[in-house]
């Protein structure tokens, strides 16, 4: 910011008005006042600072001018009496403006303090000690990020998201995004008794969390921590599960519960692949463990083998998570709306809910699971190259582990105080501070603590505590030099939290994708010592989030009870889980077919087929038979029919993925009364174009519009690239339901669409609004004849678009053919069938219209298959066996 004399600026004038006492600022070019009246300094000064607005008004005045121009900062002078009071001013406006509104209130400050010295008023404070040394910003430049850098890393790390979930990317990709197997967070009707183990480092702790569901959704926890020694940590795996065994019989025996076998949850906060909720593969250990024996191992089951090598006692793992998991459930219990876990601390990294169906590393589509993201790893493949520092590299240069955890090495706690003191040392170097004076305690590595960061940070005694840790250090700094490592450290924490929030931002908007939102409302759960004990990361943190995410209302809350009980919340959750599960199968257990029960199904179609050839005095004769199957199906050939999926209330069990036909004969084998020739499988779509077909040659497509809608028609062989041959023609099934489910139809689906309604639709003009209040009155409603006619409306309405898209469809499907064949014209029927386009009154007339103007090189027939799909199977069957005969002759 530059700022400019009242002379050179020309913008403003001053006039005082002896009359009233009151001083009025007003621009030259006639905008608004950049002040309002400031009656009696003296006066004014009492009353503005017994209220809370003081502050806000010079800020304001600040921002409106854009400069500060002389005669604004006299009148400053004549409001602050007394510069102590400006000067616990400013400090309390560091953290609440940003730096260029505080320099202009330093500016203000010196200007006072000059204009007094010129009047002769004393003035007791030194002014040259309030503005950090302009050379910090040089060194710290890249460590400044724009919004616009802040938003570009966030689409980053975004794209890294999209290929740590995709199967074929995963392996490359620097964001891991693990799955947790953690389906749910919690809804508050958790309840039960369950034991967990907190390891993470060198301490560990046993909890006992009781949680009650009686309304008040009460928690109660018990805990012990217990240490590991140093010969453990480097030892075998096997003595440190056996130490941990032994601590977890020691505190069951205080708590006299080795009797019970309880749930447990174990938080083990390292590496780890999950194939399952209660199985985690250690990938390598860190933070100083190197038990042999341990990676590549499930930790769950080393455990289980030294609580079963003891024998004094029984639990039941249910769970292994890390912190981050545990740290979401356990905010999660607390807020439902908590779907986010961050951890700022000696490390960083997070997790959030992720929708089943992006998950490539998992089966199924359905529901959600919590995704451990290891975010510390993003930017290890070169994407934030153009974003780290010298310092940045430096760091990584000398840690365990060059070239890997790069993101979190730029911001967790392991990392933050060692960055400042780089910078510390290359000033210095460069006699930029402590007058070029280095010290031995400076020189080593990892003496200036990022706990340090945090004290000079304190608004209040931030310069002291600079003073006292540069002290220590061996230095003797002087006040500028502590205003100038105040600042340093402001510009890396800061950076710390931006780049948190960049990276956080990225998955909120991907969770606000997910749900298809306008605004986004959730919770992030929080842990680690930066995010709690720096002064000003929370909040920096929020802002930056804010900044990002305006379309997303996100509340912060804080984990105080650690991982340790979200390991007991996840263990509760997956208890909950399995018991509505549990209450599920009992309930459709009475309706799911066994195989010998399957069997049996088949048996009884045989058993009827039977009866049908007896009655016909046919039993002897084997005869050709087409199997119309309505069900999804792959077809491999035209008598072989793989069921994809049960539809209409079937549930027969291991008949998905199984040929229907090969089905259908084994029954037959097994009643040895009679033989069929089981020709052809086909969907109830084919069987109506092949029966109207029969009647009319025109007849190339078939459409059914009933409870559910689909079309076939005869395609090309050439452009059939799903089965070999160019030659002749194939009938294409075309599950034309499916249309739109990759979101081509958005932009016409309506709110009602998303929300499944299924309108009903009655028969006849004439009968309509009596049989719309019948239904009314039916689903309980009280209907004026006024409602009826809307609701007749509303039917009318729906109705009509129904038949315009299926118009539409036909349209298509009869213009496509009738281009594969080069004609100018075509001439051609369509069978239908289903209740829908035969009652309602208006929708064929309706559809008949959308498809006349949508496909006017078309003279299309509509004709009504009155006999069925079964026909239609047996019309393929005699067609198919027509082409058999032929091919033998």
């Amino acid at each position: 910011m530059r700022y400019k004399s009242h002379a050179a600026s020309g913008k403003y004038r001053l006039q005082r008005e002896q009359r009233n006492e009151c001083v009025n600022f007003t621009r030259m070019d006639g905008g608004r006042p950049c002040l309002v009246h400031l009656k009696g300094t003296g006066e004014l000064w009492q009353k503005r600072r017994n209220q809370s607005d003081w502050k806000l008004t010079h800020l304001r005045l600040l921002k409106e001018c854009g400069q500060v121009p002389c005669f604004i900062l006299e009148v400053l002078n004549g409001l602050i009496l007394h510069d102590t009071h400006f000067l616990e001013l400013l400090e309390e406006e560091e953290e609440e403006e940003e730096e260029e509104e505080h320099n202009a209130v330093r500016m203000a400050f010196m200007s006072s303090c000059l204009w007094r010295c010129s009047f002769g008023v004393p003035s007791k404070f030194s002014f040259s000690f309030l503005f950090p040394p302009p050379q910090i910003d040089k060194y710290l430049y890249h460590m400044r990020l724009s919004d616009e850098t802040l938003q570009e890393i966030s689409d980053r790390f975004r794209k890294d998201m999209e290929k740590g979930l995709g199967a074929d990317t995963n392996p490359t990709a620097s964001v891991k995004m693990l799955p947790t197997f953690v389906r749910s967070t919690p809804d508050g009707t958790e309840e039960g008794d369950f034991l967990s183990l907190d390891l993470g480092g060198t301490n560990f702790r046993v909890l006992r969390v009781k949680v009650a569901d009686n309304g008040s959704k009460k928690v109660e926890m018990e805990n012990q921590i217990y240490a590991i020694p140093e010969d453990l940590m480097r030892g075998s795996g096997a003595q440190l599960f056996d130490h941990i065994a032994e601590c977890l019989a020691s505190f069951m025996d205080q708590l006299q519960i080795k009797d019970k076998k309880l749930p447990l949850g174990f938080t083990f906060s390292f590496p780890c692949y999950q194939t399952k909720l209660d199985e985690s593969i250690l990938v390598t250990w860190t933070k100083g463990f190197k038990s042999s024996g341990v990676e590549g191992r499930d930790v769950v089951s080393l455990l289980r083998k030294a609580i079963k090598k003891r024998g004094d006692f029984d639990i039941d793992i249910v769970a292994v998570v890390n912190d981050t998991v545990g740290t979401m459930m356990t905010c999660g219990y607390d807020d439902h709306n908590c779907e986010v876990g961050l951890i700022v601390g000696t490390g960083s990294n997070a997790c959030y809910m992720e929708e089943m169906r992006h998950i490539d590393l998992v089966e199924g589509d359905e529901g959600r699971m919590c995704i451990n993201m290891e975010w510390g790893a993003f930017g290890d493949d070169g994407v934030l190259n153009d974003i780290r520092t010298e310092f940045d590299r430096e760091i990584d240069m000398g840690s365990l582990n060059p070239g890997k955890q790069l993101f979190e090495k730029m911001i967790s706690g392991m990392y933050m105080g060692e960055l400042v003191r780089l910078i510390l040392v290359k000033m210095a170097k460069e006699e930029l501070l402590f007058d070029g004076k280095l010290t031995p305690d400076l020189l080593t590595r990892g003496h200036f603590e990022t706990r340090f960061v945090s004290a000079i940070e304190k608004e209040k005694e931030g310069l002291s505590k600079a003073m006292e840790i540069l002290t220590r250090l061996g230095l003797e700094p002087s006040r500028q030099d502590c205003i100038a490592i105040q600042h340093i450290c402001k510009i890396v924490s800061t950076r710390s939290a931006n780049l948190c929030g960049a990276a956080l931002s990225a998955v909120l908007r991907r969770i606000k994708e997910n749900k298809g939102v306008d605004r986004l409302r959730t919770t992030v759960g929080v842990d680690g010592t930066v995010y709690k004990k720096h002064p000003h990361f929370a909040r920096r943190l929020q802002k930056v989030v804010r900044r990002l995410l305006p379309d997303c209302e996100v509340r912060f809350i804080r984990s105080e009870d650690g991982s340790g009980k979200g390991a007991a919340m996840v263990t509760a959750v997956a208890y909950r889980l399995a018991a509505q599960h549990k209450a599920r199968q009992e309930i459709l257990d009475p309706l799911r077919l066994s195989h010998e029960q399957l069997m049996e199904l088949f048996d009884h179609i045989v058993h009827c087929i039977a009866d049908f050839l007896e009655y016909m005095g046919m039993k002897g004769v084997s005869l050709p038979l087409g199997f119309t199957f309505s069900f999804p199906c792959h077809q491999n050939s035209l008598d072989e029919g793989i069921l994809l999926k049960w539809t209409k209330g079937f549930n027969a069990t291991g008949c998905e993925g199984e040929d229907v036909v090969g089905l259908l004969k084994e029954a037959m084998h097994r009643r040895e009364e009679f033989d069929l020739d089981v020709v052809a499988v086909v969907n109830d779509t084919v069987g109506t174009m092949m029966t109207c077909g029969y009647e009319d040659p025109f007849c190339e497509v078939g459409l059914i519009v009933g409870t559910g809608s689909n079309a076939c028609y005869m395609e090309e062989m050439k452009n059939v690239e799903l089965v070999e041959g160019d030659e002749g023609r194939m009938c294409i099934n075309m599950e034309w339901g499916a249309f739109g489910d990759n979101g081509c139809l958005d932009d016409f689906r309506t709110e009602f669409d998303v929300a499944a309604l299924c309108p009903f639709c009655p028969s006849s003009d004439r009968l309509a609004l009596l049989q719309v209040r019948s239904i009314l009155q039916h689903l309980g409603l009280e209907s004026t004849c006024d409602d009826s006619i809307i609701v007749k409306e509303v039917c009318t309405v729906v109705a009509r678009r129904a038949a315009q898209l299926c118009g539409a469809g036909m349209a298509a499907v009869v213009d496509k053919i009738r281009e594969n064949r080069g004609l100018d014209f075509l001439k051609i029927t369509i069978g239908v069938d289903g209740t829908l386009y035969k009652l309602h009154p208006h929708f064929s007339t309706v559809m008949h219209e959308t498809v006349r103007k949508l496909a006017p090189k078309c003279d299309v027939s509509f004709l009504q298959s009155e006999d069925g799909s079964g026909k239609g199977a047996a019309l393929i069957t005699a067609v198919a066996c027509r082409i058999r005969e032929a091919g033998q002759h």
